[in-house]
């Protein structure tokens, strides 16, 4: 088996279980329709999809019945949704934790702005916050196309920028004043070069991450 195409196909699975997660479990009675879709959609691939399973005594691959693609399908389904339900865990707990944040800073400074959890903090110490969380997820999907078309990495910074503040709530670039320790609003420059920062961090440590793979 070519190791290359099996990893494309196990994508394409998953992402036609992620565009159809909603649907799947709002409508339990068309969960057997949904899931003789997705198989129909890897057959009609070019060239078509097959899902095989192999021998463990002859280690022969062989195509699987129909039902054990779709035992296989279900099983997908269960583990996106338990994966969503942990996630939705997880963000929930960033978002006390910022409330948290907001009112001791409140606490501690009346002039402070009270911070929101789509806000991305600058300076050390911020990068456990929702905001520079949801920072980090925006420019690891945008890493390659940052890279891959150095012409358009101001544009594509600016979509970003207009991708945050339109959140809800909106996300704003903060700053700790130093010296009374209000949290300020920085202006469009410094927000840029926070992103474009970010956007080296991120292929910096995708880069190490490389190495220490290809370590012995």
């Amino acid at each position: 088996m070519d190791e290359v195409i099996v990893n494309i196909m196990e994508t394409l699975l998953r992402q036609l279980v992620a565009d159809n997660l909603t649907s799947y479990y709002e409508d339990p009675k068309k969960r057997a329709h949904i899931v003789d879709k997705i198989i129909h959609e890897m057959r009609s691939t070019s060239p078509p999809s097959k899902f095989l399973h192999q021998n463990r005594k002859k280690g022969i691959w062989k195509e699987a019945g129909v039902h054990v693609i779709r035992k296989k399908i279900v099983q997908k389904f269960r583990d996106f949704h338990k994966a969503k339900a942990r996630k939705v865990n997880r963000n929930s707990d960033l978002v006390t934790n910022a409330s948290k944040t907001c009112k001791q800073a409140l606490k501690n400074n009346e002039g402070s702005l009270c911070l929101r959890k789509n806000d991305i903090l600058l300076g050390r110490g911020s990068s456990k916050h929702f905001g520079n969380i949801m920072l980090r997820h925006l420019v690891t999907q945008n890493l390659t196309a940052y890279y891959n078309e150095p012409c358009k990495q101001a544009l594509l910074i600016s979509e970003m920028m207009g991708v945050i503040k339109s959140l809800n709530p909106p996300g704003r670039f903060m700053s700790q004043n130093k010296n009374t320790g209000v949290w300020e609003e920085v202006g469009d420059i410094t927000s840029q070069k926070k992103l474009a920062q970010a956007f080296r961090d991120c292929r910096n440590a995708a880069i190490r991450k490389s190495n220490a793979q290809q370590c012995p």
